[in-house]
C-alpha cells in the first residue's frame, strides 16, 4: 500500500498564466519545511497533479501524521492536505480498501466524499459515493449523515489512481513565501509585529527582519527575545536574517535637541530612514510595520502620516484595522504570544514623553529636524548595525 498526500490549494488556481510559478514555488516551499521538519527523507517525489500537488511517500506510518501536518501548516498556499492510500481506480478495489481504512476507527455517522478529476473513470461521483458507501454500511452499519457525519471518507479519482483519506487537515491558504519579493519587517519584541510578520508571509512576501534596540541602556534581554520571536514569526520562510540597529546615542541627541512631546516622532522618522536605507542595500520593496490605528500615540492618522513622509518606500501595515483582542488571539494561535508578553525593554520607551503630541504634522517635525544630525545619526547606526542569523 502507498501512499501520497496531496496538497490542495485555492488562489493559486486563479493565477492564469503565472500559475505554474506559484506552483512551483509551492512546491519548493514545501521541501523546505519538510526538511525543517525531519520528514524529507520520507518523500520519493513532490510533483503537480491537475489541481493539486501530489508528496509521493516511500515511507509512511500514522505516527508521522503530526510531523506532516506541522510541516504542511507552515506552508503558505495550501488551502488544506490529505495524507491519502493510493490504489488502482478500480471499484472493487476501492471498495476494499474504504471498509478496510474504517475498521479500527470509531465513529457514529459517516459520509463517503467523492472527486472525480478523471473523467474516463466509467462511474461518476455521486455513483462511485453511493456503491462505497454501501459496502461501508455493510460492514460498518452506522447511520449515514451527508451534512454532520462524524467520519468521512475522502475519495479523489485522478490519473487512474484513487486517492482515499479520512482526515482532511486544513492549513493556512494565501501564497507562497517568496512569490512577493522581500520587505523590510521592523520587530518590536511586542505582540503586535510578529503578528504582523505572520500576514506580510502569508501575502507570499519574503521577510527581512530589523530590530531597533537601546542596549547598553537597556540590558541585553529584549535583543535576545527579539531572535527568539523572530525564529518563530519567520518559521514560514527558508531563512530569517534579523538586523540588530542600535538606536541609544540617536535617541539622547534626539531627547536633548527637540521639544519633547515629538520625541516619539522623531524617533520612527529616523528608523524609517534607516530602514529604508537598509532595504536599499538588500533590494527589499517595502517596510512592514505592526501598527494598529488608534492603538497608541505614534499611531494615530496625523502622526502615521508624519512618519511615513520620511519614507521612500512603502509602508505596510498589515493590522491596521485590527484591536487588540484580535492581534493577541492571532498570537495565541501561531505560537508568539507567550514570548511576546515577556518582560523587555522597548527601545521608544526610552527618554519616552509623559504626554506625546498626537497630531503632529510633517512642517512642525520637519524644522524640528533642521536642528538634527540627522544624516550623521543614521550613519551611526548603519555602521553599527549587525546581522544575527
Amino acid at each position: 500500500m502507498s501512499y501520497t498526500i496531496l496538497c490542495h490549494y485555492d488562489e493559486i488556481a486563479l493565477k492564469g498564466k503565472n500559475k505554474g510559478m506559484f506552483e512551483r514555488a509551492l512546491m519548493n516551499m514545501i521541501g523546505i519545511q519538510a526538511k525543517k521538519h525531519a520528514v524529507s527523507n520520507t518523500i520519493e517525489t513532490i510533483k503537480k497533479g491537475q489541481g493539486r500537488i501530489l508528496i509521493e511517500l516511500k515511507d509512511y506510518t500514522p505516527e508521522m501524521e503530526d510531523s506532516w501536518k506541522e510541516a504542511m501548516q507552515c506552508v503558505f498556499g495550501l488551502a488544506y492536505i490529505g495524507i491519502a492510500r493510493v490504489i488502482t481506480a478500480d471499484i472493487e478495489e476501492t471498495k476494499k480498501v474504504a471498509v478496510d481504512i474504517l475498521k479500527d476507527k470509531t465513529f457514529k455517522s459517516f459520509r463517503v466524499m467523492v472527486k472525480r478529476s478523471d473523467k474516463t473513470f466509467p462511474i461518476n461521483s455521486p455513483e462511485v459515493g453511493k456503491i462505497i458507501g454501501s459496502a461501508i454500511y455493510k460492514h460498518h452499519p452506522k447511520k449515514v449523515d451527508l451534512k454532520k457525519a462524524e467520519m468521512t471518507v475522502w475519495i479523489e479519482l485522478t490519473g487512474g489512481q484513487a486517492y482515499m483519506y479520512t482526515n482532511k487537515i486544513q492549513c493556512q491558504g494565501g501564497l507562497p513565501v517568496g512569490t512577493q519579493g522581500r520587505v523590510i519587517i521592523l520587530m518590536s519584541g511586542g505582540i503586535d509585529s510578529p503578528v504582523s510578520a505572520y500576514y506580510a508571509q502569508k501575502r507570499g512576501l519574503t521577510p527581512i527582519f530589523l530590530h531597533f534596540h537601546s542596549y547598553p541602556y537597556t540590558t541585553d534581554a529584549s535583543i535576545e527575545k527579539v531572535k527568539t520571536l523572530t525564529k518563530l514569526a519567520g518559521k514560514y520562510a527558508q531563512h530569517t536574517p534579523l538586523y540588530l540597529a542600535p538606536l541609544a546615542d540617536a535617541q539622547k541627541k534626539i531627547m536633548l535637541g527637540s521639544p519633547e512631546r515629538y520625541r516619539i516622532i522623531l524617533y520612527r522618522r529616523l528608523m524609517m530612514r534607516v530602514a529604508n536605507t537598509l532595504a536599499r542595500n538588500i533590494k527589499a520593496k517595502a517596510i512592514i510595520t505592526g501598527e494598529a490605528l488608534g492603538q497608541v500615540a505614534s499611531q494615530t492618522l496625523e502622526n502615521m502620516t508624519t512618519i511615513e513622509e520620511s519614507s521612500f518606500l512603502p509602508i505596510l501595515r498589515p493590522l491596521i484595522g485590527f484591536d487588540k483582542k484580535e492581534i493577541i488571539d492571532k498570537a495565541k494561535e501561531i505560537g508568539t504570544f507567550e514570548t511576546s508578553i515577556l518582560p523587555h525593554d522597548d527601545c521608544c520607551s526610552l527618554f519616552n514623553p509623559k504626554r506625546p503630541e498626537l497630531r503632529a504634522t510633517v512642517e512642525e517635525v520637519k524644522k524640528i529636524e533642521q536642528e538634527l544630525p540627522i544624516d550623521e545619526m543614521m550613519k551611526d547606526i548603519l555602521d553599527r548595525t549587525e546581522k544575527w542569523n
